[in-house]
């Protein structure tokens, strides 16, 4: 049997854990945060779920356009779950590209928790100031 896409991407990135060579979805964790690929409809599909409030939702939807102009990971809302997930199709079928689109997606994924993140840190005590001489 050959390998799926899935596997054949598991090899790519030198996943620490073997891949089944007939999965169709996997979960790769990258710094603890979990990244899924699946095969939809052909394609390889990488997803990342994103943690954040209502609020936090509201603030990120002011960077999706520029993001998106920039990378091709791309920001979306699941309708069941409700939350926010990035989501990338993989066009690459070489080892290389698969790595480099990889680990591309993943830092986008790590991009996008560090905004969550500073929404979430606490405002200074001091407000910024400015000496001009």
């Amino acid at each position: 049997m050959a390998e799926t896409m899935v596997a054949q991407l598991g090899a790519a990135i030198g996943y620490p854990e073997p891949v089944a060579a007939e999965a169709t979805t996997w979960v790769f964790y990258v710094d603890d945060a979990p990244i899924q690929a699946s095969l939809l409809r052909g394609r390889l599909v990488l997803s990342h779920v994103l943690e954040c409030s209502e609020e936090d939702l509201g603030k990120l939807t002011n960077f999706a356009l520029g993001r998106f102009l920039r990378e091709e990971a791309v920001l979306a809302w699941d309708v069941h779950s409700g939350k926010p997930f990035l989501w990338q199709a993989l066009t690459a079928s070489e080892p290389e590209a698969l790595r480099t689109a990889f680990a591309a997606f993943a830092d986008s994924c790590e991009w996008w928790r560090d905004r969550i993140e500073e929404f979430r840190a606490p405002s200074p005590l001091f407000s910024q100031m400015v000496i001009n001489p």
